[in-house]
């Protein structure tokens, strides 16, 4: 509806202006992100999580919805090393960490059912 797509305009304004003042903030980066997928702009919200990954290469979130975006482009390979890495470097009780885990077991089922 045009009253959601404004919202999502004003939003999208909204962390763009925060961003712009303070581009190190991952949270203005993640506010941007959130904005990108819901409008399901995958390429925007994966080059801003590559940006939120050089700021803060252990940043678990970001590894794992990157790794799950490039799951759903067929980018397997890429998306196993993020979800592995957040794995790693996640707390077991961190809800990143269970989509982890979630998305590594569909990801290796398709790269099995991609080699047969």
């Amino acid at each position: 509806t045009a009253l959601r797509a404004k919202r999502h305009e004003l939003a999208q304004g909204y962390a763009t202006a925060l961003y712009m003042r303070s581009p190190e903030r991952l949270e203005a980066l993640a506010a941007q992100v959130m904005i990108f997928c819901t409008l399901k702009d995958q390429a925007r919200a994966l080059s801003l999580f590559q940006l939120a990954l050089e700021i803060d290469p252990d940043a678990v979130s970001a590894l794992v919805s990157r790794g799950e975006i490039r799951l759903n482009r067929g980018k397997v390979k890429g998306a196993v090393e993020d979800l592995t890495r957040a794995l790693k470097l996640g707390a077991a009780d961190d809800p990143f960490v269970e989509r982890a885990s979630r998305l590594l077991r569909m990801a290796k089922a398709l790269f099995k059912r991609v080699r047969r």
